[in-house]
């Protein structure tokens, strides 16, 4: 047996750590914008929600939703899925 290590093995492992660092940059900065807008805490939790569902007010601290309120909200949902399927051909 050899002593000393390939240096193949020694390239494709630099090779395969170059991929990984590569990837995670891209995952990182695509993260980052994000990350930097949860962290922010001027900002309400209304501010920081993407949608318009208005899930992010019943999910805000010191209220929850009571069941009449759930039910509600969820037979609207169903309202809004009814009608999106009966447009779609």
């Amino acid at each position: 047996m050899r002593k000393g290590g390939g240096s193949f093995g020694m390239i494709v492992m630099v090779v395969v750590m170059a991929i990984v660092l590569y990837l995670v940059a891209r995952a990182w900065s695509n993260m980052a914008p994000q990350a930097l807008t949860v962290t922010n805490l001027s900002a309400s939790p209304a501010d920081l929600e993407a949608d318009e569902g208005g899930s992010g007010e019943s999910a805000s601290p010191g209220h929850l939703p009571g069941i009449q309120e759930m039910q509600e909200t969820t037979a609207r949902h169903e309202e809004q899925v009814r009608e999106a399927m009966e447009k779609t051909p």
